[in-house]
């Protein structure tokens, strides 16, 4: 093989990965955006929200503006809101048992 048709693999290889990192990359900050905006919604909702008993309210109305701003099922989402929510919960017993 001459030293061209070796760069030419080279290069076709590394377009390659870039590709496939890059695709990874979008996918993992897409994640991230979503995670931070259901924390977000969750927040929100537990501010407007603030009587007891409200706690399906809440849920709908993280559901709908999560499901405005990107795509995804609802299964998932469910999944997302409750691990926001597990998190808030942890954060305010950690802040009321604190002196």
């Amino acid at each position: 093989m001459s030293h061209e048709t070796i760069m030419i693999i080279i290069e076709y290889m590394l377009r390659i990965l870039v590709l496939i990192v890059g695709t990874y990359a979008i996918k993992l900050i897409k994640q991230y955006k979503l995670q931070q905006w259901v924390d977000f919604c969750v927040r929100a909702a537990e501010q407007i929200f603030n009587e007891p008993g409200l706690g399906k309210e809440k849920k709908e109305y993280v559901i709908q503006q999560v499901l405005k701003r990107f795509n995804i099922s609802r299964e998932e989402l469910d999944i997302l809101i409750e691990a926001s929510v597990e998190e808030l919960n942890r954060l305010q017993r950690n802040l009321a048992e604190s002196p």
